[in-house]
């Protein structure tokens, strides 16, 4: 052992021994630009996707719809292109498949288009479904902070409870879970969860400030804050009007990952889309260079108009306006330009509804009016709604108060959420068509 001396006029001091560099970091996945144009359609039943980095078992989700009688009763889509789940969801009265929710996992090349091509197969699903455990271990702490009005979180065996089962499979299961928000009559904070079978996590959380006939219904200013795995993942002064809802997202995201999101882009076959008759047929072309398709939304901030554009806020100017129609402009421009951007626009509009007082959920089920139920219920003055009506019996929905939404004038209003679902098959946007 070497002895160690101190002495009031020291040594001088040894020359330090070299510290070898810290290894380089490993390198982030190399991304590809999503190219601007994606494949013609050609009328097959397919969809196409593209993603900007490379790898082996990446995850993707959409909602895809089916010409009637190309699926019949008894038969599953079956392709040699991806590991394919099949959630059924509609069917068509023959008992053909009508529209269901896809997931899978495939190979891809940084910036290079697969195209999924579908056929009819006796293959029925196989396969245990991925649990709520194995989401209660790789989730971890969900919080919702909303600042005055208090926070949510979920983590653990919070996990074990959700509202709602959304799709269930060994590709990817999805959970709708739910808490109220503090002592608030009103506020809730809403998340769908997705499992993915390589491990990935998504999470699309939203907060919604109405209920059908709870007393009080108004604004709510505050700042609301998404953390998830230690780290904040959105935080912004939000003044939600009563009735709305907003996506806790900004920016470019459509959803947050834990971890390394997919990134990955869908395209479906338009004419094979517009061949099963649930969206309009436009003989007609767009370049990607128009200005209609430059103009779309790229990014998302809550409560924002989007490409909902209006001679003014409630929609009350006359003549033509690019909303109105079977379908709004914004998501015709999906169906008729090969752009690869026309796929989030459609699905950040279908965010941008939420500044509409549309959001009237019965406090009995937490699920949207059912009109059977309620035949004489009226909205009040000062909804938001144009044209309210009369009640025969008197029956009205409690007055709000605070900040005003945007208007909606039945007249001239836009579809909202519809194709955004068709495409997604998420469940937010089966909600906003109910509502």
């Amino acid at each position: 052992m070497k002895a160690v001396f101190q002495s009031s006029d020291p040594a001088p001091a040894p020359e330090p021994t070299p510290v070898p560099p810290p290894p380089a970091p490993a390198p982030s996945p190399v991304q590809a630009p999503w190219p601007a144009v994606m494949p013609a359609s050609n009328g097959q039943m397919a969809f196409t996707l593209v993603c900007n980095q490379s790898g082996t078992g990446r995850p993707f989700s959409l909602g895809f719809a089916f010409r009637r009688g190309d699926i019949k009763a008894g038969q599953w889509p079956v392709t040699s292109d991806a590991n394919l789940q099949v959630t059924v969801k509609n069917r068509w009265l023959d008992g053909s498949l009508k529209f269901a929710v896809l997931a899978g996992r495939a190979d891809f090349v940084a910036g290079q288009p697969l195209r999924v091509v579908l056929a009819q197969g006796a293959a029925a699903p196989d396969g245990a479904a991925i649990s709520l455990m194995k989401l209660r271990d790789s989730a971890g702490t969900v919080v919702v902070d909303a600042g005055s009005y208090g926070r949510v979180s979920w983590s653990g065996n919070q996990w074990s409870s959700p509202f709602a089962n959304w799709v269930s499979g060994p590709e990817m299961s999805s959970w709708i879970f739910r808490q109220s928000v503090g002592a608030d009559a009103h506020l809730v904070v809403w998340i769908e969860m997705r499992m993915f079978a390589d491990g990935g996590v998504e999470a699309l959380p939203w907060i919604e400030n109405g209920y059908l006939r709870v007393t009080g219904p108004s604004s709510k200013r505050e700042t609301f804050s998404f953390i998830w795995g230690g780290s904040t993942r959105f935080s912004r002064v939000i003044d939600l009007p009563h009735h709305c809802r907003a996506p806790l997202l900004d920016g470019d995201k459509l959803s947050h990952w834990l971890g390394n999101p997919p990134g990955i882009v869908c395209k479906h076959d338009l004419i094979y889309l517009q061949a099963t008759e649930l969206v309009p047929s436009y003989y007609a072309k767009v370049t990607t260079t128009a200005a209609s398709v430059q103009s779309l939304s790229a990014n998302f901030d809550p409560l924002q108009q989007g490409n909902f554009s209006y001679s003014s806020d409630d929609m009350s100017g006359a003549g033509y306006a690019p909303p109105i129609g079977l379908l709004p402009e914004h998501d015709v421009l999906f169906l008729t330009c090969d752009a690869t951007r026309t796929y989030a626009s459609v699905i950040r509009n279908g965010f941008s509804a939420g500044r509409y007082a549309l959001h009237y959920r019965d406090e009995t089920t937490n699920r949207p009016l059912r009109f059977s139920r309620y035949p004489h219920l009226v909205l009040s003055d000062g909804s938001g709604v144009k044209d309210n009506g009369a009640s025969t019996i008197n029956q009205i929905t409690p007055r709000p108060s605070g900040t005003g939404s945007a208007g909606w004038d039945p007249a001239h209003s836009p579809s909202v959420g519809y194709l955004a679902y068709l495409i997604s098959g998420q469940w937010y946007f089966m909600e906003q068509i109910q509502f």
